[in-house]
């Protein structure tokens, strides 16, 4: 996870180690045929990638965005790697975050911001350096607080979620979730 992390934390640095705009050095990938990234007015990004597909009207900063991510006016997503059609509804906030595809993060929600910085209880060797963790289709309710350190896994819904803050180094599996250890 942390290399995952740094590896994409490193591509938006001014001299990355690796040059994705070498024209030398051809990226083979599979297209996604999505309409062009939207970036409303009063929207702010900086130092990030955005993919194909993705609607900015919040801000971005330091993250990469995949195809078809939505963050709403208010929404703020921070140093964080979001994957395919995750949306971060109004007001959000998302910091130091890797999610799966199609995470949905209610309105007001705060992830990943620390309070004491514990490691993950059930993983404490691979979520033990700030990063919290959505697993695919997770849907994280408005108005809820996720600590760092967390995994949140698929498919876990808001009634999943028994407390209003979910302290730093929680694993939360909802009862559709299947047990996966990250590795």
């Amino acid at each position: 996870v942390q290399s995952y992390y740094a590896a994409s934390m490193d591509l938006l640095r001014d001299e990355p180690p690796l040059n994705l705009f070498d024209p030398e050095w051809h990226i083979l990938t599979r297209e996604h045929n999505r309409p062009p990234t939207c970036i409303e007015s009063g929207a702010h990004v900086r130092r990030s990638f955005i993919t194909d597909g993705c609607s900015i009207a919040g801000t971005v900063e330091g993250s990469v965005l995949g195809p078809g991510v939505v963050v709403e006016p208010g929404a703020v997503v921070r140093d964080s790697v979001l994957l395919d059609d995750c949306l971060v509804r109004r007001d959000a906030i998302v910091e130091r975050c890797i999610f799966d595809k199609r995470v949905r993060v209610g309105a007001s929600a705060v992830v990943g911001l620390a309070e004491d910085g514990r490691a993950n209880e059930e993983q404490p060797d691979v979520l033990g350096c700030g990063i919290t963790l959505a697993g695919q289709g997770a849907r994280i309710p408005a108005h809820q607080r996720v600590g760092t350190n967390c995994l949140i896994g698929m498919h876990v819904g808001p009634e999943d979620f028994q407390v209003r803050d979910l302290a730093d180094g929680t694993a939360l599996r909802g009862a559709r979730s299947e047990h996966h250890p990250v590795r």
